[in-house]
């Protein structure tokens, strides 16, 4: 139920952005409209990911391909390895996304983000 609540959120946030892209710049203080969306934005990603991982270790896209994030000895991640998980998204992505193309060549399929948090994603549909 959360879940939805949070996808409603973001789409009414998105809906918001294109109102205030269109305000004029002359009348937007150092920190505009815009950057209170933009930062809004980041915010509501951030706690996508981290309440999901933390709560039940899928996010809407992971449940539906049967996916599930969890910690290298199996247990579930928590807020805090959640929120680690999330910001080291951002290092992965940083480096021209090669954190997570890593997913392809690591042997154990652990992209940057997994390695710096601990966490391994499991395939819920072979248990």
């Amino acid at each position: 139920m959360f879940s939805l609540f949070l996808l409603f959120a973001s789409l009414f946030v998105s809906a918001l952005g294109v109102e205030i892209h269109s305000l004029d710049v002359a009348a937007a203080d150092s920190f505009s409209l815009s950057s209170l969306y933009e930062l809004s934005g980041l915010l509501a990603t951030a706690a996508y990911f981290t309440i999901l991982h933390g709560e039940t270790g899928q996010t809407i896209g992971k449940s539906l391909l049967g996916l599930r994030v969890r910690t290298v000895g199996g247990e579930p991640l928590g807020y805090g390895r959640a929120l680690v998980r999330f910001l080291a998204y951002g290092l992965s992505f940083f480096f021209f996304g090669i954190g997570f193309l890593w997913v392809g060549l690591n042997p154990g399929k652990r992209g940057w983000h997994d390695l710096l948090a601990g966490t391994v994603v499991v395939n819920t549909y072979r248990d």
